[in-house]
């Protein structure tokens, strides 16, 4: 079969990749003039493809998915946002071609892809007509990909974040809707902080946002019979640093979108609370962490009653305090809204007043001590604090403390034969009552 040049071989009908941003009078609403031209005029299908999706390795920004939500809050709960992934499989080679959005920062040789923020676990209501609202969170969850001369490597880390979402009252300007549109209410998004510390094969790696560039984005949600609809995005400008004081900027935005609708979760469990320190015996007075997924809440009993939602309660992590002299057994469950409640765990701490104990005895030197040198005896002991230690040496029969040996070790100096076989031991004390080592001498 022969082909003539300018033959039609087939057409390509693009639906929902928005407007070609050099044609003339392409905006919402105005149909484009000049777009065939430009794209007959280049002469290449090629071209064609890279108007509408943009060159092999650096795709267009695609359209806000409009994804259905149970809520209409900012972020959306459990949502997370993500830079476009394009991972092309060979399905009669097998071969993979990873084309993701990436960004690299001139100076280094470093350059990311695969960003993930998130996911959110707060949120807060959309703001009014011609009204602001301000989001933050901290210890956000960080995932990303990053390039070191040429090899990838997976980082992740948590930061703050804080975003400022305005209700514009107007149309937007991503979105269309040809006929009939339905109430959609529109908001700009601007990330006015970033901050995060992630760690990779190579140490730490930090991320912000770029101080001089703005990270803007759009958010536009629209009620349904289920819900809403919600469509999100920004376009994020960054800087990266391998040691928190010089900064490089990134040569291009990341468009991030946000992930699909979490799964139900009904059936997934919050992490059963931890403790610490653990459970155990204790000489002194000592608080007591209970922390469970960031965000969730803790009920908690300290007298080893199984607690309800009417116990005492606190965002993870909260804070026990058991007095000296206590027996307790504390018992908690962490809950997240839309999780299953986490098992209820238990810890018992027994906090006593005791006398010291010795753990460690001083022991002699392994290899003999020459004349002039000097050797150390260390001891350990456990009680009630606080404790005090004082090392005594027994010559002639009489026991003296020595001035200024009130640590839990001791260094004799200088030593010569005639200390050959003098006891040195220590006394532990506390405000209840003494231990002694057993002695030691220089061989």
């Amino acid at each position: 079969m022969l082909f003539r040049s300018g033959d039609q071989l087939g057409s390509l009908t693009l639906a929902g990749h928005g407007v070609f941003a050099s044609c003339t009078g392409a905006t919402k609403n105005v149909t484009p003039t000049n777009c065939c031209d430009l794209i007959t005029a280049q002469g290449r299908v090629a071209s064609l493809l890279d108007q509408s999706l943009g060159p092999i390795g650096s795709p267009r920004p695609p359209m806000p998915v409009t994804w259905q939500r149970t809520t209409n809050s900012f972020p959306t709960p459990q949502a997370s946002y993500q830079s476009i992934v394009n991972t092309i499989v060979d399905t009669t080679t097998g071969h993979t071609n990873v084309l993701d959005a990436t960004a690299s920062f001139p100076g280094t040789t470093f350059a990311i892809r695969d960003l993930t923020l998130g996911v959110f676990s707060n949120s807060i209501a959309p703001p009014a007509a011609h009204a602001t609202a301000t989001y933050s969170a901290t210890n956000v969850p960080i995932t990303f990909q990053l390039a070191a001369s040429g090899s990838w490597f997976p980082a992740s880390g948590t930061g703050s974040v804080t975003m400022v979402i305005s209700n514009t009252a107007s149309p937007s300007s991503t979105l269309y809707y040809p006929t009939n549109p339905p109430p959609v209410t529109n908001y700009t998004v601007t990330v006015t902080g970033l901050n995060s510390r992630s760690t990779w094969i190579g140490g730490p790696i930090f991320l912000r946002q770029n101080p001089t560039t703005a990270t803007l984005g759009e958010h536009t949600i629209r009620q349904t019979a289920g819900g809403y609809k919600v469509s999100s995005y920004f376009d994020a400008n960054l800087q990266l640093s391998t040691d928190n004081l010089t900064w490089f900027s990134a040569t291009n935005s990341l468009r991030l979108l946000p992930s699909l609708p979490p799964a139900t979760r009904t059936n997934i469990a919050v992490s059963t609370p931890l403790f610490n320190p653990p459970a155990g015996t204790y000489f002194t007075a000592l608080t007591v962490t209970i922390s469970s997924d960031h965000g969730s809440t803790i009920f908690y009993t300290t007298n080893g009653s199984t607690p309800t939602t009417s116990s005492p309660s606190g965002l993870s992590p909260v804070t026990v305090l058991v007095p000296l002299n206590t027996n307790m057994t504390i018992s908690a469950f962490a809950t997240i809204s839309g999780f299953a409640n986490s098992p209820v765990t238990n810890a018992n701490y027994i906090s006593i007043q005791a006398p010291p104990t010795f753990t460690t005895q001083p022991s002699p030197p392994v290899q003999p001590v020459q004349i002039g040198g000097s050797i150390t005896w260390s001891v350990a002991a456990v009680g009630t604090g606080p404790l005090t230690y004082q090392w005594y040496q027994v010559a002639n029969n009489i026991t003296n403390p020595i001035a200024g040996a009130t640590a839990a070790s001791y260094t004799l100096a200088n030593v010569a034969p005639s200390m050959s076989g003098v006891p040195y031991f220590c006394v532990a004390s506390n405000p209840y009552g003494s231990a002694t080592s057993s002695s030691v001498s220089e061989p």
